[in-house]
């Protein structure tokens, strides 16, 4: 996968202020559970935000299918050499601990 991180992660932080870094986008392979290549996006966001998420199955869902959506467009026109779509993108929020 050759996307550019930092331009995907600048662009989404300018759209989703509760992002905090896209720690990784990776490539995998087939498996019993999606049989088909796919896409795994870790997120770090806001602790806060990600406990609102946590508590609020609603929110949860509609957060991550909205996301999901726009971010697959996004990374269509930065990185369109992957083919990332809706279908082929899984997102992970991940908790930021402030220290």
């Amino acid at each position: 996968m050759n996307c550019n991180l930092e331009l995907v992660e600048k662009q989404l932080k300018k759209d989703y202020p509760y992002i905090t870094k896209v720690r990784s986008i990776v490539e995998s392979s087939p498996s019993s559970d999606m049989p088909f290549n796919h896409y795994q996006m870790d997120i770090l966001i806001k602790e806060s935000f990600f406990y609102q998420l946590e508590n609020n199955g609603p929110l949860r869902n509609i957060t991550i299918t909205s996301f999901t959506n726009e971010c697959s467009q996004l990374l269509k026109t930065i990185c369109p050499e992957d083919n990332i779509t809706r279908d082929n993108l899984l997102v992970s929020f991940i908790a930021e601990h402030q220290d």
